[in-house]
């Protein structure tokens, strides 16, 4: 069985980011940004509006449709490291799971796709 981990990854779309300038703004592809902006009920018309360009679905469906979901598995043991995605949302019975990393390894590539596959099976 081949794992993500025997692939090369591209950099092409990759983001670099660096230090802040005096009055420079923070990155929304900085972690703690995205989710200060995406995982807030009441902010849910931001990741409505891009959703419905990346979606092909109208804004209004969206905003009246979606559901922020848990995103995070329950710990076990006290002293486990916790397992969170940065966006999970259901629209109309499908679950939408968005990760934004600053890194392209196939480790964290493949536990980005590991996690909500975890969450999914917990459902059912």
């Amino acid at each position: 069985m081949k794992t993500l981990y025997q692939k090369t990854v591209s950099k092409k779309y990759a983001v670099d980011l660096k230090p802040l300038e005096e009055g420079e703004k923070t990155s929304i592809l900085s972690d703690t940004m995205f989710k200060t902006m995406f995982q807030n009920e009441n902010r849910l018309k931001y990741s409505c509006k891009i959703l419905s360009y990346f979606l092909e679905i109208r804004y209004e469906d969206l905003l009246t449709n979606i559901h922020l979901c848990k995103n995070e598995l329950d710990k076990k043991k006290k002293k486990e490291k916790q397992e969170r995605c940065d966006y999970v949302a259901s629209i109309d019975n499908t679950y939408l799971n968005i990760e934004v990393n600053n890194n392209s390894n196939l480790e964290s590539m493949e536990r980005n796709m590991n996690i909500p596959y975890k969450m999914r099976n917990k459902h059912y």
